[in-house]
């Protein structure tokens, strides 16, 4: 029975290795680096499918960037097999009762036709150009969107596969038209009135800030806390089969105490303090499977436990890389 399990031990070893050059974007300057600065993404999510737990760095594209490197093939003896072929795939994979993946990308490139590989290592060097990446790289609750490129040594037993994943965040034009901000007011009749202004709907996921204030202009109630949410909605499905599940990327407590009358609150969000694979511009209705949305979140809590809230939508996209 060894002799049987020993007989299937792999019989190469694969590296993909991307073109440093390629990840680069529009914006990069190296004339004072001997080498340029890789543009990555490190994913530290528990929950990961696609991982051990532990945080990933993968290198970061722009959906209209070429991908391309290399392929190595390190072999442990020389062995015969049926091609080599590499793909560049794009999937949109679902966790309900059961894990459902959906590719909406599948290109493939044959690296070698049938024959053998020696014992010596062999490097294979492969591009893939316009593909279309118009969806951003997602980790989210109930859906994940991943772009990864898969090798494949087709052998008659088994063939020997190796997968490496790259990130895509696509920039995009300014929103148009005058942004028209949030303003309304929120109360309990008798007992507090208060405004809540936000300077902005729309903002820019590297630098942007979410700027507002609260004012009170009743209060004959005792106020405990007032705290604001930075919340992210996914819907997953469509119909009456969606799923809307939220994730609250920061929440800030800003008042302790019952505010005085005309008193004015600052609110200030940095979205550069969230992780950034974490976010993604507001999208809808990809390919009919998920869409995101963000959400500002007041609550505001008496002394008897009582709460009163207010949630407006807003908008984040993307200047570039």
């Amino acid at each position: 029975m060894k002799k049987l399990f020993t007989s299937f031990k792999t019989p190469a070893i694969i590296d993909i290795v991307l073109d440093e050059s390629i990840s680069l974007g529009k914006d990069t300057h190296t004339s004072t680096r001997s080498k340029p600065i890789l543009k990555t993404i490190t994913v530290a999510d528990p929950n990961d499918q696609f991982g051990d737990g532990t945080p990933q760095t993968f290198l970061r594209f722009d959906k209209d960037d070429p991908i391309g490197g290399k392929v190595i093939i390190k072999p442990e003896k020389a062995f015969e097999h049926a091609g080599i072929k590499i793909e560049l795939i794009g999937e949109i994979v679902t966790y309900f009762e059961t894990r459902t993946s959906t590719q909406f990308i599948s290109l493939n490139k044959e690296l070698a036709p049938v024959g053998s590989v020696g014992e010596k290592d062999i490097e294979y060097e492969f591009v893939f150009k316009s593909v279309e990446k118009e969806h951003e790289s997602y980790r989210g609750i109930n859906t994940d969107l991943r772009y990864f490129l898969r090798v494949t040594i087709i052998r008659n037993l088994f063939s020997v596969v190796k997968e490496q994943e790259f990130w895509i965040q696509n920039s995009q034009s300014e929103p148009e038209g005058e942004d028209p901000g949030i303003s309304m007011e929120v109360g309990l009749q008798g007992t507090v009135l208060l405004s809540i202004k936000y300077d902005n709907v729309f903002h820019e996921i590297k630098k942007g800030c979410i700027l507002g204030e609260l004012k009170f202009f009743l209060v004959k109630v005792k106020i405990d806390k007032a705290e604001v949410s930075f919340i992210k909605k996914e819907t997953s499905g469509v119909g009456e089969n969606a799923v809307t599940d939220q994730e609250v990327l920061r929440k800030f407590e800003i008042i302790d105490g019952t505010p005085a009358k005309d008193e004015t609150v600052p609110i200030r969000i940095y979205l550069s303090a969230i992780d950034a694979w974490k976010l993604t511009p507001t999208c809808t209705n990809v390919h009919n499977k998920f869409s995101v949305k963000y959400f500002i979140h007041l609550a505001l809590c008496d002394t008897k436990g009582r709460r009163l809230f207010k949630q407006r939508e807003i908008t984040l996209w993307r200047r570039a890389l």
